[in-house]
């Protein structure tokens, strides 16, 4: 099999963060639809919205580990190019970082609210 060219590398750099980034919209998208349903179905339907919060929590610990694999194959690609390019110094946390937070910041108030709410029924 043929080494790939530093170029390719960086158009499959650029397919992968993109990736990363549409899947961290969705991520987004889907816990303020998975707390608005959970919100909705409470008042009437306790076990259903607890096993929407459940859900919530499950599809976000999927997707984060899905973002997690693509930032390693964007790490890896971006050593592949050996390029100075894409080294572009900053303060504080990276992006990639970033994501993360925000992945697991709708996560853990699942949690909170599975945890506080599911004593209660």
């Amino acid at each position: 099999m043929d080494r790939l060219t530093p170029s390719e590398y960086a158009d499959l750099w650029t397919r992968q963060c993109e990736l990363f980034w549409s899947r961290l919209q969705t991520t987004t998208a889907l816990h303020t639809a998975i707390i608005a349903g959970w919100f909705v179905t409470f008042e009437k339907y306790h076990c259903l919205s607890n096993a929407i919060l459940s859900g919530g929590v499950l599809i976000g610990f999927l997707l984060w580990l899905i973002m997690w694999r693509d930032g390693d194959f964007m790490i890896k690609m971006k050593k592949a190019i050996n390029d100075d390019t894409f080294d572009v110094p900053h303060r504080g946390p990276n992006g990639k970082q970033l994501a993360y937070f925000i992945v697991w910041i709708p996560i853990i108030g699942e949690l909170v609210l599975l945890w506080k709410v599911l004593p209660a029924n």
